[in-house]
C-alpha cells in the first residue's frame, strides 16, 4: 500500500497511562486528564512500538529487549517533561505495523530536539518523513525556532535514503560535520594559570551580568561555527540554552577583556550527569581572533577545572572551523566520533533578521544527541 493511505496515529502522553488518538487527519490535543479509558502502559502498546523504532540502531536492534528498556526510558522522561500530544507521531499501516515514528523535544532557548525512526525501506523513509514534518509541525513559537537532529557517522554519507533522506524530504537542512572532542581533567597542578598579556583580563561572569550577551553578539560575527544558525534565534534565548546545557557553577564561565572591552567568552558547565564537564561555548569576537587568545582563554579554563572529579571535558565543534580544531588538538583533545547536524528553521517562530546565533553546538551530553536531553543546543 501507498503510505499516503496509511492512518496517522497520535498518542497523549498522560503520566497516569496512554490514550489512543487515531484518525485518518493528522488532528492531535493534549492535556486531558487520564482516565479508565487510558491504556496501561505494555511491552505491546503501540507507542511502545513506536518509541523502540525510534531508539533502535546499531547495537540495540528494533525488536530486541535492548530497544524496549530504550524506549521505557524515553517514555518517563517525556512523561516527565508533561509534552503534549502533538509532539509524537506514528505513521502506521492498516494492520497497525509502525512504518515510521518522530518525536520533537523541546528544549530551553526555543530549539526542539527531533528523534526519528531508522527506516530500512523507501516506504518506511517517506513514512518517516511524513511523522518528522508533523512532529516539527506542533512546534509552537513559544516552543521551538528551530528543529534539529544529529545522525551518526555512518549516515553522513549515506544515499539519500535512511534518516538523513527522511529529514531532507521534510525540509530539514545540512548543517555541518560536527566532531565530538574530549580529553582527561589536567591533574591539579598539572595546567599551571596562564599569564596574561599586558591590557588583557580574565574574569567570572556574575549571573545575569548583561555583558555576555554582547560579548555573544559579538563573536557570532563571521563566525565559522555553524554560520547557518546566524539569526534564527534571539541571542536571549540562545544564552537560556547555554545555561540549560549543564550545572551552572559560578567561576567556570568567564569572560575576557582587553583594554577594559569584553572580547570573548568561555562557558564550561558540569554536565546534568555529572561523568564530565562540557565545554558549552569558547567564542571570540572578530579583532581578538588570529592573536593567541583563544588558546589563553581555552587554558585560563583547563586551569580553572584541573582536579575535578568530573574526569573529561568534551565538546562538538564543526569540522570546516579549521582555526578552532587545531586549537583544541594541540591542548590534547582527541576526537571521539563525528556526526551530520541537521536543521530546520521554524520560519513563523524565529528571531529577526541578522538577530542571534546558534552559539555552537554543545558537547553529545549537551542536546543534540540521541539520548534525551532538556538542554538547548547552541
Amino acid at each position: 500500500m501507498s503510505v499516503s493511505a496509511a492512518a496517522n496515529v497520535g498518542w497523549s502522553l498522560l503520566s497516569g497511562g496512554l490514550r489512543r488518538e487515531a484518525q485518518t487527519e493528522p488532528r492531535l490535543s493534549g492535556g486531558r486528564q487520564p482516565s479508565a479509558a487510558d491504556a496501561p502502559v505494555t511491552g505491546a502498546h503501540p507507542i511502545i512500538a513506536t518509541l523502540e523504532r525510534i531508539m533502535a540502531g546499531p547495537g540495540c536492534p528494533h525488536g530486541s529487549e535492548l530497544a524496549r528498556s530504550a524506549a521505557r526510558r524515553l517514555l518517563s522522561h517525556i512523561q516527565q517533561l508533561h509534552l503534549p500530544a502533538r509532539h509524537l507521531w506514528s505513521i502506521v499501516d492498516p494492520a497497525g505495523q509502525v512504518l515510521g515514528g518522530a518525536l520533537a523535544i523541546p528544549s530551553p532557548g526555543r530549539a526542539a530536539q527531533v528523534l526519528a525512526s531508522r527506516p530500512a525501506t523507501g516506504e518506511e523513509t517517506i513514512a518517516t518523513a511524513s511523522a518528522v514534518t508533523a512532529a516539527t509541525a506542533g512546534l509552537s513559537p513559544a516552543e521551538a525556532a528551530i528543529a534539529q537532529a544529529v545522525l551518526d557517522e555512518a549516515e553522513t554519507d549515506s544515499a539519500l535514503g535512511g534518516r538523513r533522506g527522511a529529514f531532507l524530504a521534510a525540509r530539514f537542512e545540512e548543517l555541518a560535520v560536527l566532531d565530538y572532542l574530549s580529553r582527561p581533567l589536567p591533574r591539579r597542578g598539572e595546567s599551571p594559570r596562564p599569564t596574561l598579556p599586558a591590557g588583557v583580563a580574565i574574569t567570572a561572569w556574575r549571573r545575569g551580568e548583561p555583558t555576555l550577551l554582547e560579548v555573544l553578539e559579538a563573536s557570532y560575527v563571521g563566525t565559522l561555527d555553524c554560520p547557518r544558525l546566524c539569526g534564527l534565534r534571539r541571542t536571549e534565548d540562545i544564552l537560556v540554552g547555554h545555561l540549560a546545557a549543564g550545572r551552572f557553577v559560578s567561576g567556570l564561565w568567564s569572560l575576557l577583556w582587553e583594554r577594559q572591552r569584553p572580547v570573548g567568552a568561555l562557558l564550561l558547565s558540569p554536565s546534568h550527569s555529572g561523568g564530565e564537564i562540557d565545554l558549552v561555548y569558547l567564542g571570540l569576537s572578530p579583532e581578538a581572533r588570529g592573536r593567541g587568545l583563544g588558546r589563553l582563554l581555552l587554558s585560563h579554563g583547563l586551569h580553572q577545572i584541573a582536579g575535578r572529579r568530573e574526569g573529561r571535558i568534551a565538546l562538538a565543534v564543526d569540522r570546516a572551523n579549521a582555526p578552532a580544531v587545531r586549537l583544541y588538538e594541540r591542548l590534547g583533545f582527541v576526537k571521539a566520533c563525528s556526526r551530520l547536524a541537521v536543521i530546520k528553521p521554524l520560519s513563523a517562530n524565529g528571531a529577526p533578521h541578522g538577530v542571534g546565533h546558534p552559539g555552537g553546538l554543545h558537547a553529545a551530553r549537551a542536546g543534540l544527541s540521541e539520548a534525551p536531553s532538556t538542554a538547548a543546543p547552541r
